[in-house]
């Protein structure tokens, strides 16, 4: 399974699975989780996805007319700061960033003008 470590936020439950359905369909390594509040307050559901596939992602997503509300780069708190990011970060990885809207909004904007 691929790094999931993006994140999308959808307006409501319904959009989110049916991205979840129309992403596995076409081949995605995708996670339903309870949506952070900081980075949503439309829906309790986001859907991880790897975020170096977010062109491709969008793109599918566009053409069947899933509507998100964001985009973001994802790393859970466990994950940034358990015994996994202490051994990267020994290997000289970088740390990842801390929950950030990165743009979500202007993703947001482009899929509906492309629906």
């Amino acid at each position: 399974m691929a790094a999931l470590d993006g994140l999308l936020t959808f307006f409501s439950w319904h959009h989110a699975l049916r991205a979840e359905t129309v992403l596995v369909r076409e081949g995605f390594d995708v996670l339903l989780i309870p949506a952070p509040r900081d980075l949503s307050p439309n829906c309790g559901t986001a859907l991880r996805f790897g975020y170096e596939q977010r062109e491709p992602a969008l793109a599918v997503l566009a053409d069947r007319k899933v509507r998100i509300d964001g985009m973001h780069p994802y790393t859970p708190e466990l994950e940034r700061d358990g015994p996994m990011a202490a051994s990267a970060e020994a290997n000289g990885a970088a740390r990842a960033p801390a929950l950030q809207p990165a743009g979500g909004g202007r993703w947001a904007s482009w899929l509906r003008k492309v629906i």
